[in-house]
């Protein structure tokens, strides 16, 4: 990744930290590759499309990175303390300082704790709770769709081509303007749909950074790719390399009224994926729409991640 000056969060040295901004991103890329994890959260671009939502902070114990999100007054940890191993005096002198800093001890959290660390955690006296899964598929059976299990994403993919006329193109800065109209009109479309508060606060909070991505795609690393029908962007999608063999797609918009447009954009893009083995597509955000279309792809894994209190 390319030495740029856009900062992760806009902020000034507080409580013994220190901002963090991608001026930083080898030391930063360093202490993310220490933790071989499958989990995208890993990654500076699963933070830096956030950072208008929260202002990061750093700062090293016992040579691990421990990373800090501030928002609305108070700390998280977005990550564990990163480096070689498990520090048990990294975690606590990291609870110890967001307790110093938070208006409640109990809003304290490490976020996106692995697996294989949980009994460690546990050991400590650490309070670990199940959060969310993210989906791992074979890359070969999503972009080969052999099967029976496979047959109706066939027939969707096939259905489109005998319907349209597609393009799928390298996203260019230039399709920024109509993948930012399709965006609004696909959340408009979803919000007619569903209701509840929180899928609406999501999709707010997603326009957001799928700007921040679409603008700074090249500073981040991401790969986009966008469906092109008549010349107008129906579709886009981006991700980048989580792990050598492991590609994660952050982000994924279609034109809901394309039908098979959705299933052909996922199938298309991990064909070109060739050198990886494996694809991560986050996790289903806790709503049952999205958990039933991830499932239906048949995930080879689901990766879990915990977060830790101490109260």
């Amino acid at each position: 990744m390319k030495e740029t000056l856009i900062e992760l969060g806009v902020a000034s040295a507080i409580g013994g930290l220190s901002p963090l901004s991608l001026k930083n991103n080898f030391l930063l890329n360093r202490y993310l590759h220490s933790v071989p994890s499958q989990l995208s959260a890993y990654s500076v671009p699963s933070l830096f499309i956030w950072q208008d939502f929260f202002a990061y902070y750093w700062t090293l114990v016992d040579d691990h990175l421990c990373l800090f999100a501030q928002y609305d007054g108070n700390y998280y940890m977005p990550l564990p303390p990163l480096g070689n191993g498990f520090n048990p005096k990294a975690v606590k002198e990291s609870f110890c300082l967001m307790e110093r800093l938070n208006s409640d001890p109990a809003i304290s959290r490490i976020d996106h704790v692995t697996e294989e660390t949980v009994a460690l955690y546990e050991g400590m006296g650490l309070n670990v709770r199940l959060n969310t899964y993210e989906y791992v598929y074979r890359r070969e059976a999503v972009a080969g769709l052999h099967g029976d299990s496979y047959k109706s994403k066939r027939w969707a993919i096939n259905s489109f081509l005998r319907h349209y006329q597609a393009t799928f193109e390298p996203y260019r800065p230039s399709d920024l303007l109509q993948c930012a109209e399709l965006f609004d009109d696909w959340q408009s479309m979803r919000q007619e749909k569903f209701k509840d508060s929180y899928y609406r606060a999501l999709m707010e909070d997603a326009a957001i950074a799928h700007c921040r991505a679409m603008e700074h795609d090249q500073d981040l690393g991401l790969v986009g790719r966008v469906v092109k029908i008549g010349g107008r962007v129906k579709g886009y999608t981006f991700g980048f390399e989580l792990r050598p063999q492991l590609f994660c797609i952050l982000l994924e918009v279609c034109d809901l009224r394309v039908k098979g447009l959705a299933q052909f954009l996922f199938w298309k893009f991990c064909q070109e994926l060739e050198q990886y083995t494996c694809i991560n597509v986050l996790d289903d955000s806790g709503l049952d729409n999205i958990r039933r279309t991830k499932e239906s792809y048949h995930p080879e894994r689901l990766v879990p991640s915990y977060t830790v209190y101490r109260v």
